[in-house]
C-alpha cells in the first residue's frame, strides 16, 4: 500500500519482479546499500541510475556478491572480488579487461586524465570498509520483517564509537599517502 487517506493505492510488484528476474531481485538490498543510501555514501560522481544500468548488465559473480552482502555468515573475501569488479566497471567502461584491481584502475584514471583524488575510485582498503558498512545495512534490511533482529557488531562493520556515543565511519586503515611522499613534500611558501 502506498499513500494516505483517499490516495491509498496498492502496487503489485510481481510485474517488476518478473521484469528484472530473481537474480537481480535478490541482489537489490546489497546493491542499494553499496551504491549509496542514508547510511552509506555513494561513489563520487556515480549516480544510482548509472549504477542500476550497470547492475542490469552484470554477470553472476557480481550479482552473487550483492546477494551475499546481507548474509552475516559469508566471509568478506567471498564477495570482495565481485564488488571490486563492479566498481572497476562503474568507473571505467572501456578498458576493463586490462584492469585487474582498483589500484590499476586508479593509476589508469590518474595517468590518462590527471583526476584529483576525489574523482578516483576508492583504494582497496577504503572499499573494504565501505563493504563492511554496506554489509551491516544490508543485513539489517534483510531482517526488517523480524520482530527482533540479530544485528552485526557496528565496530566490526566499519564504524567506531566516539566518546560522546555517536558513530564515525572508518574510511580506510591506510595513511593518505606513503610516508616517504609525505616526508619529501616541499612547501614553496615565502614565509616560514
Amino acid at each position: 500500500m502506498l499513500g494516505r487517506g483517499k490516495d491509498i493505492r496498492q502496487i503489485d510488484i510481481a510485474d517488476s519482479y518478473e521484469a528484472i528476474g530473481p537474480e537481480i531481485a535478490t541482489a537489490i538490498i546489497g546493491f542499494h546499500s553499496f551504491t549509496g543510501c542514508d547510511f552509506t555514501s555513494k561513489f563520487n560522481g556515480k549516480s544510482k541510475k548509472s549504477s542500476w544500468k550497470l547492475l542490469l548488465k552484470s554477470d553472476g559473480e557480481i550479482l552473487k556478491a550483492f546477494h551475499n552482502l546481507s548474509n552475516p555468515n559469508t566471509d568478506l573475501d567471498s564477495y570482495l572480488i565481485g564488488l571490486e569488479k563492479f566498481v572497476i566497471n562503474l568507473y571505467e567502461k572501456n578498458d576493463t579487461q586490462f584492469l585487474s584491481s582498483l589500484g590499476s584502475l586508479r593509476w589508469s584514471l590518474f595517468s590518462k586524465y590527471q583526476y584529483e583524488s576525489a574523482k578516483l575510485p576508492p583504494t582497496t582498503s577504503a572499499l573494504e570498509k565501505k563493504i563492511l558498512r554496506s554489509r551491516f545495512v544490508s543485513n539489517m534490511w534483510s531482517q526488517a520483517h523480524l520482530p527482533i533482529m540479530k544485528l552485526l557488531d557496528l565496530e566490526a562493520c566499519g564504524w567506531k564509537k566516539r566518546d560522546d556515543g555517536s558513530l564515525q565511519a572508518i574510511t580506510t586503515d591506510l595513511p593518505p599517502a606513503p610516508v616517504a611522499i609525505v616526508e619529501t613534500s616541499l612547501c614553496r611558501c615565502k614565509t616560514s
